[in-house]
């Protein structure tokens, strides 16, 4: 994910799991592994960095969310049912899957 981020400027990663936990459990390992890369590399692809968003210097972002009808057409600009369609558009070729809440 942060290969695809870093390599198309300009675009929009999402995490989406039932919850917004799940979701930062993924976001929390792409931070770890950001921050073993040296700082002065890091300072080169990094704008800036929150829990749930993480925004790259050329303009792409990967976000965490919750499976919610309230938050994700906001982010995709479509209504929940339609996301099922979005595995068909250019650039849908990385998906993870968070594990079910217990």
């Amino acid at each position: 994910m942060i290969h695809y981020a870093l390599k198309n400027p300009h675009t929009l990663s999402l995490i989406v799991s039932p919850g917004l936990r799940q979701s930062m459990i993924v976001m929390d390992r792409i931070h770890a592994f950001l921050m073993t890369i040296p700082k002065t590399v890091r300072r080169g692809m990094i704008a800036r960095m929150q829990r749930t968003v993480i925004w790259f210097k050329n303009g792409s972002q990967i976000v965490a969310l919750p499976n919610s009808p309230n938050l994700l057409p906001d982010q995709v600009g479509s209504e929940p049912d339609e996301l099922a369609e979005l595995h068909h558009l250019p650039g849908w070729d990385v998906a993870f899957r968070c594990p079910a809440a217990s």
